[in-house]
């Protein structure tokens, strides 16, 4: 019994998937160790200091860099999922895609950190400068979405983009919460709620204008959730209309 439970063990191999598992744990790990050494009130009072149009320039540039690092952090989590399951044997290519996750992942926190940051100190002024910083930057969307042509797929990825960028928000505001614990009620009821509704009201208004001026049918947002929903629960004999490219972000 003992030889074939010694033979069993002996038997069992490291498979090409843990591995990458492994190296994309070690990546979390590590960016969490490197956020921890951030000092958050340095960074806090440096944003309150600023004048409103240096603050509304980085917020924007913050945005754009966010969408960059998004694909960029894609490509490089294919390519190192590649590397480990094609050439698993290739330790120089695994080594440097690994090291460029790990420093794609570390500033892409950095720069996570910095918007709630930025956002908590919008929400927590006393001046109202920041918080219109906020909402004029949500309108801004419409001027680049509205009254142009979108395909089926482009009208997908935006809804992707939007899930997302909302998700992002509830979370952003959810820790800003958690820092101001002795004020709920007027935090809730207060800035919050005002960039929330902002956020959703400006969404419905580009997606109306959108389907409206390309001749879309409401019922696409149908499939839109299917497909999703499809990613959780797959089928094999479904075809995927939307490639998984589309949704990388998600």
């Amino acid at each position: 019994k003992h030889v074939r439970e010694r033979s069993r063990l002996l038997n069992v191999r490291f498979h090409r998937t843990q591995l990458y598992d492994l190296l994309r744990g070690s990546i979390i790990v590590i960016a969490f160790l490197a956020l921890l050494q951030v000092q958050m009130s340095q960074i806090y009072h440096f944003v309150r200091g600023q004048t409103f149009i240096k603050l509304y320039v980085m917020f924007n540039m913050l945005d754009i860099f966010d969408r960059l690092f998004c694909t960029l952090g894609q490509d490089l989590m294919e390519s190192l999922y590649f590397v480990t399951r094609v050439k698993p044997h290739d330790v120089l290519g695994i080594v440097s895609r690994f090291s460029l996750g790990l420093l794609y992942t570390i500033a892409h926190s950095y720069l996570y950190f910095t918007r709630i940051i930025v956002l908590n100190a919008a929400i927590n002024s006393t001046s109202s400068a920041l918080l219109s910083m906020l909402l004029s930057n949500n309108f801004s969307e419409l001027k680049s979405s509205v009254f142009k042509r979108f395909a089926e797929q482009n009208l997908f990825q935006i809804a992707c983009s939007d899930i997302v960028e909302r998700f992002e928000l509830f979370v952003f505001i959810a820790l800003t919460a958690l820092q101001s614990s002795d004020n709920w009620s007027e935090f809730l009821y207060g800035s919050a709620t005002a960039v929330c509704l902002c956020e959703i009201t400006v969404d419905w208004i580009k997606h109306m204008f959108i389907t409206r001026f390309n001749n879309l049918d409401c019922k696409i947002y149908n499939y839109f959730r299917e497909a999703l929903s499809r990613d959780l629960a797959p089928r094999a004999s479904y075809k995927d209309p939307y490639p998984s490219r589309v949704r990388g972000k998600l």
